[in-house]
């Protein structure tokens, strides 16, 4: 997660910190719940222009980003948006998710979780930019009993 400072100075929370009170899994499970809550016609996740960003934001401290869905489009979406002064910034570089409506052979918490890591692992390159600077991936995970 970034906090955009004034002058566009940018600090970045530790995965091991609790931003506005919630550890990063937690925040973690809030923007899943945020993706999931929208409708489709009006999704950020499937917006390619960033025109649905604000949809069901939360109301402070923290302003959520879309990520792209893996699917067979390899086209990323350029999206243009205005994030409110004084906001921290969340958004997925990676995102895997199993359950077992998709995946009906696994049968455990510890199948889901394992499944989920196998996916994260086959991810060759993982880096991000903001600004032309690199910002640090962070690997968080969420208890799979919160969703």
């Amino acid at each position: 997660m970034a906090e955009i400072k004034s002058g566009y100075e940018t600090e970045y929370f530790s995965a091991d910190s609790f931003p506005y009170g919630m550890s990063y899994g937690e925040w973690t499970v809030k923007w899943w719940r945020w993706f999931l809550s929208a409708p489709k016609s009006k999704n950020p996740v499937l917006d390619p222009s960033g025109k649905y960003a604000a949809v069901n934001q939360p109301s402070h401290g923290v302003w959520f980003l879309a990520g792209k869905l893996a699917d067979e489009n390899t086209n990323i979406p350029s999206r243009y948006c205005s994030i409110p002064s004084g906001r921290s910034i969340l958004f997925p570089v990676i995102n895997c998710e199993a359950n077992p409506l998709e995946y009906p052979e696994l049968r455990t918490e510890q199948e889901i979780i394992d499944h989920v890591t196998a996916d994260e692992n086959t991810i060759a390159e993982k880096v991000c930019f903001l600004d032309g600077r690199s910002i640090p991936a962070q690997r968080v995970k969420s208890d799979p009993a919160t969703f």
